[in-house]
This record gives C-alpha cells, sequence and structure tokens, in this order.
C-alpha cells in the first residue's frame, strides 16, 4: 500500500502499529510558487519558496535546502549586502522571515514588528526590495506597509486597497518613490494601484489605474528597469467569455491614460502568470498556465515567438540575471 499526498508519497511495511517510510528523496516534484530571487553577486546562491517544502536554498547542487518556513511565498535578497535574504510564508507561519547569514538553515528571525498580523491578506502575501534602496521593503494585506530599516519594524503607508487582497507589489528600479501594488478579490474586482510618493511614508497617496484593464484575476506587476512610468501586469483566466481582451498590458505614463494589450505578441487565449522586462533594450517574457514562455522584442506589436527549450508547461514566475 501506498499513500500519496500533495507533500509526496510513503509506503508502510508489514508491522502494527504501522511505521510509514517516505519515498520522496528521489521524487521531482515540487511546485515554487511566484517567489524566486537570486544573489546578484553570486548566481549559484538563490532562493524560493514552495508548496508544501518550505523556502528552498539553491547552493549550485541538485539538491536544494529547507531553510525556513513554508508554505514558502516571496523571497528577497539584498543586492547591497545579498547576506540578508527575506521571506515571506502564510499567515500561521510567521509572515516575514529575515536571514542575515546569506539565508543558511538556522539563521533566520521573524520581522514582523509593525504588521497587523491580523490584517485580511493573501494566502501567500506579496513582499518586495526596493533594489536602489535595499533597506526599503515592501509587504501587503489589504494595505501595504513599508520597512525603511532592512525589516527592522513596519508602518503602514497607504489605506484599504483591495477587495480582497493585495497579491503583487512592485518598486520601480530607477524611482524608489514609485511603487505599484496588484489587489485581486472575487471576478471584476482586480485592482492596480500606483504612488508615486513612497517615500513620504504614511503620507504616500495612492492612485486607482484600474480603468481599461480586464476584470479577471490579477497575477503580476512589474516595472520597466529603465523608466518607472512604463509597467506591466498580467492576467489569468481565458478572455473571450467574461471580456475579449488579453493578458498581458503595457502602460508608458504609470497607468494615467496608455493602456496597451500585449495579446497579439504574446499569446491568445491562454491565462497569464508572469511578465518580466528585461534589462537592456529588451524583450518582455510572458509565462502562461498552458504554453510556458514566450518572449517580445516589440512590445505592443504584433508577432510572438515561444521560447525553444522551454517546457510548454504552467510556469508562475521568471527573473533575468544580468552575471553570466
Amino acid at each position: 500500500m501506498y499513500r500519496s499526498t500533495d507533500g509526496g508519497r510513503a509506503s508502510p511495511p508489514t508491522a502494527s502499529p504501522v511505521p510509514w517510510t517516505e519515498l520522496n528523496d528521489a521524487l521531482a516534484i515540487t511546485q515554487f510558487y511566484f517567489s524566486p530571487s537570486i544573489n546578484p553577486k553570486d548566481v549559484t546562491n538563490s532562493f524560493g519558496g514552495t508548496q508544501d517544502s518550505g523556502t528552498q536554498k539553491y547552493s549550485c547542487v541538485l539538491p536544494w535546502n529547507d531553510v525556513v518556513c513554508g508554505d514558502g511565498g516571496w523571497t528577497a535578497v539584498d543586492p547591497v549586502m545579498p547576506s540578508n535574504v527575506y521571506s515571506s510564508c502564510w499567515q500561521g507561519n510567521g509572515l516575514v522571515w529575515k536571514s542575515t547569514s546569506g539565508g543558511i538553515f538556522g539563521s533566520w528571525s521573524q520581522a514582523v514588528s509593525g504588521i497587523n498580523v491580523s490584517d485580511r491578506m493573501a494566502f501567500l502575501p506579496p513582499l518586495a526590495i526596493d533594489t536602489s534602496h535595499p533597506a526599503n521593503l515592501y509587504f501587503g494585506t489589504y494595505r501595504v506597509y513599508q520597512t525603511t530599516n532592512n525589516a527592522g519594524n513596519w508602518t503602514a503607508i497607504s489605506g484599504d486597497l483591495a477587495p480582497d487582497a493585495l497579491i503583487t507589489i512592485a518598486v520601480a528600479p530607477t524611482n524608489s518613490n514609485t511603487v505599484y501594488a496588484g489587489a485581486a478579490g472575487s471576478p471584476g474586482d482586480s485592482r492596480v494601484f500606483v504612488t508615486t510618493d513612497a517615500l513620504a511614508g504614511v503620507g504616500a497617496a495612492w492612485s486607482d489605474r484600474s480603468t481599461g484593464l480586464p476584470q479577471r484575476f490579477l497575477t503580476h506587476v512589474v516595472v520597466d528597469p529603465h523608466t518607472a512610468t512604463t509597467a506591466y501586469v498580467a492576467f489569468s483566466g481565458f478572455s473571450g467569455f467574461v471580456d475579449s481582451l488579453g493578458h498581458v498590458f503595457r502602460t508608458t505614463d504609470g497607468g494615467v491614460r496608455t493602456r496597451i494589450t500585449l495579446r497579439p505578441t504574446l499569446g491568445c487565449s491562454e491565462p497569464g502568470t508572469a511578465a518580466i522586462s528585461g534589462p537592456f533594450s529588451a524583450p518582455v517574457y510572458r509565462t502562461s498556465r498552458s504554453s510556458g514562455l514566450r518572449c517580445t522584442t516589440r512590445p505592443g506589436r504584433s508577432g510572438r515567438q515561444r521560447m525553444a527549450g522551454a517546457c510548454g508547461i504552467f510556469t508562475s514566475r521568471l527573473l533575468i540575471s544580468l552575471r553570466w
């Protein structure tokens, strides 16, 4: 007899009471969430949150090490001081954790001072780091929390932005004042908010920039690496039912007026899970739930390319490393 669960499989010997033997050592079925981060100074050191298997650390060998809480959510590595590593986890397992020793097992401590842990929030609340000023991080419940001292303490810098909960936060790499937050609730309640004065803290003003976007489940927001007013937002769901809009959208004015759908470029009616803009005058990459990874070098124009060698399966997130 064998027992299978979302944590793996096991078999019992013929004994009573039954002691189970785990059979997972060579079973490579771990599901990573939308969570990866890479040490920008050492690509052999990276992290990712997983379903039922904690937050995993990669060290350039095939086995990954479970180093902190699970289910593991978003992770972040300080680009200036990579010994500072952050992870978010589900509400019942500590929410935010920090390591000052490169993320090794046993080096983590909770970092939730100032966060109301009873807030309404997503199962895996979003966590984002300001790569220009990495002492600044953002955490989302139904509101946005900010820390300016490496998660020493947090302060709410927005009111209630979400009908349900925030699920994605993105800081503009070229402007620490510009932060985007995406919320997804019941159908018809996905929203995108933007502030251009995040460093004002509790004085930050947030604007709803959701007009013109589809009312399906929002999955990801990412900011262009060169221009704070250019951003991309991805949506799940199949178009052609509630609406006939696309799945990846681009704004070039911070969401004030411009909405360009990237559907002609990056796929048909397939649900989108993530988008990422490359580092130079770079392509835009998009993942989908069914056909894997696609890219375009002409955002907003026709033409699309599926990435050769990429698996045609569910892909939840992408990262680009500038070190090779």
